[in-house]
């Protein structure tokens, strides 16, 4: 059994930085992002972030791709599956549960 210890500090923000995420949803975004990261096999340290960016500090195992394993999440991000206008759902309408999730919490 190998040891490893691989910690990134991950930023991403909303397109042209649009305050999308609603302040008192980011508690909820922010933990479908954790339970999304840990499914994954990273272990998250940190998350944060304001209406316009995320910060994620996690530690991302040696046998999943950096670029693979931030593109999921990047992916699993309430601003990339939904107008943030009419809350619809953007894409070809076939999502995951996460998104759904995703979607209920931000635009109830």
């Amino acid at each position: 059994m190998s040891y490893w210890q691989l910690f990134y500090h991950v930023v991403w923000s909303t397109k042209n930085r649009e305050p999308i995420i609603p302040t008192e949803k980011e508690s909820v975004v922010h933990k479908l992002i954790v339970r999304h990261a840990t499914s994954l096999g990273g272990t998250v340290f940190a998350i944060g972030g304001v209406q316009n960016h995320v910060h994620l500090v996690v530690s991302i195992p040696p046998s999943v791709a950096i670029a693979y394993f931030i593109g999921q999440i990047k992916g699993a991000s309430p601003d990339k599956q939904f107008d943030p206008d009419t809350g619809e759902r953007k894409g070809n309408g076939r999502g995951s549960a996460l998104r759904k999730r995703t979607r209920k919490y931000l635009f109830a």
